[in-house]
């Protein structure tokens, strides 16, 4: 195999060495905690000086970085920061780390994988998911949420016979760290707590995707969420561990591993490892290989901690494990099913003589007209979209009886791609000409996505505004049509863009 060769297998895998660098990274964070706690660590000064720690970490790079993008700090934003502070840095993780004590590694880790289930749970309260039973991936997504919680109660309520492994037959020191950790383990009261620490994350998850929209500046969020986080937390620990000075001293100990680990490896190279990957394969990549975390936990927890794996733990363990495929699966399909999407303009939006009488020249005027959009922008939207309008006119031109079609895109409030273009082709109804320049702009609505994702650039659903249902129908329906047979075949590629989720 030549070195070029090689070096193309490299970048190839490269994001997958990455996300198992990632899961080895969280699964260490758990084990050492769990080490850090046994010896007398409390939880809530290992979550003050983590946040801190992050936060120092994360600064220099967020202002060289940031410095372009950054928008204006608004009392709304702040108050969502404050929330976002005590959710995850504050709530979640002491509940998490707290219910830890009571039960092991392994079912810590396999509990967490209760995250997406719960996120979309919470997110279908608040209205901002949609479950359409007819729909496969909506049948995935509530099957697996119920699958979910099965495995999580089936972990907490059967233990089942223990499982020897070799490395863990024999050793008088292994049966008593053993035995003593089984009569201090409360597995309900464990459960409990660290299922109301993934209720806390997924209630992060949608308050932090909400405020992104108008802070889109990753890191400088991150920050501003560590910072709060570490003035919260450091309020809680005093609330709660008042007089206890020595919960703050660190020596050359686990606890000073659990801190500096924590802080550096966690929440600074971890968070810098997941962008780079969620930004080259996406998020569901990342969420696809949390299961192996709890296969790295599950074996380092029997070398080093001496834990007991059961029967009922590996099971449940493994369902939980399928029902987050189901749920990745699901929100995989919801993804890529409808990323660009034909809408109708609004009447208020459409020329109230009704006649569609233009040349070559004045198209694009009315539909920026129509639109109501600029060719100028002083300022740029927090939340900067692409857009897309389409229109066509009827026998345009008068010598050779063909139409005109015309498309806009803007990009965070301005003009960015236009065209007005005779068809090639005689137009037979409205239906058709309109159906025609529907094409022409979803074929460019296609490589602005693919443009705009080369550079990072992401948003849920590409919209492109027609004023004309026949023709969305048309596109949306690959169905036989009597009335739209006469249309060119090759016009009918976007019937199979869209089937094939090319769009």
């Amino acid at each position: 195999m030549s070195c070029q060769s090689l070096c193309g297998l490299f970048h190839k895998a490269k994001p997958y060495l990455g996300v198992v660098l990632l899961q080895f990274g969280i699964a260490g964070l758990d084990t050492i905690v769990k080490i850090a706690m046994d010896q007398g660590m409390s939880h809530y000064s290992l979550v003050v000086y983590r946040h801190a720690i992050a936060a120092a970490l994360i600064f220099p790079f967020a202002i060289i970085l940031e410095r372009k993008v950054r928008p204006r700090m608004t009392l709304s934003i702040f108050i969502k920061i404050i929330f976002l502070g005590l959710l995850e840095p504050v709530l979640d993780q002491n509940i998490y780390f707290a219910g830890m004590q009571y039960t092991t590694v392994t079912f810590t880790t396999a509990m967490t994988n209760m995250i997406p289930a719960l996120t979309f749970v919470m997110a279908f309260l608040l209205k901002m998911e949609k479950v359409n039973l007819r729909k496969s991936r909506s049948i995935a997504k509530v099957a697996g949420t119920i699958v979910t919680l099965g495995g999580a109660m089936l972990m907490t309520f059967i233990q089942g016979p223990s499982i020897e492994l070799p490395w863990t037959k024999g050793g008088a020191g292994t049966q008593l760290a053993i035995t003593e950790a089984s009569i201090n383990q409360q597995p309900l009261k464990g459960a409990l707590m660290i299922t109301a620490g993934c209720i806390c994350a997924a209630g992060f998850i949608i308050l932090q995707a909400i405020t992104l929209k108008s802070y889109p500046a990753e890191l400088s969020l991150t920050v501003w969420i560590c910072l709060m986080g570490t003035i919260q937390g450091a309020l809680v620990a005093l609330a709660f561990e008042h007089g206890n000075t020595s919960i703050w001293s660190l020596q050359r100990d686990m606890k000073l591993v659990a801190v500096l680990y924590s802080g550096i490896v966690s929440s600074g190279i971890a968070y810098s490892l997941q962008g780079l990957i969620m930004r080259a394969k996406g998020p569901v990549f990342i969420t696809s290989f949390n299961p192996l975390s709890m296969v790295i936990v599950a074996v380092l927890s029997t070398f080093i901690l001496g834990e007991v794996l059961t029967v009922g733990r590996i099971v449940g363990a493994i369902v939980i494990a399928i029902g987050l495929y189901l749920v990745v699966w699901g929100k995989y399909k919801d993804q890529y099913s409808s990323s660009v999407v034909l809408a109708e303009l609004p009447t208020t939006a459409i020329a109230s003589n009704g006649e569609k009488k233009n040349n070559d020249n004045e198209l694009a005027t009315i539909v920026l007209a129509k639109t109501k959009v600029t060719t100028t922008t002083t300022t740029t939207p927090r939340n900067p979209l692409q857009l897309g309008y389409t229109d066509a006119d009827m026998v345009g031109d008068i010598n050779s009886r063909k139409s005109t079609s015309g498309y806009l895109f803007t990009f965070a409030g301005g003009a960015v791609s236009w065209q007005s273009k005779l068809q090639k082709c005689v137009a037979l109804s409205t239906t058709e000409t309109e159906y025609i320049s529907i094409v022409e702009a979803c074929k460019e609505m296609l490589w602005m996505k693919w443009f705009t994702q080369e550079l990072g650039m992401k948003q849920d659903k590409y919209v492109v505004h027609c004023d004309n249902q026949s023709a969305i129908h048309i596109s949306k329906n690959p169905s036989f049509h009597c009335k739209a047979k006469y249309i060119n075949v090759k016009y009918h590629w976007i019937q199979d863009a869209l089937e094939q989720r090319l769009l």
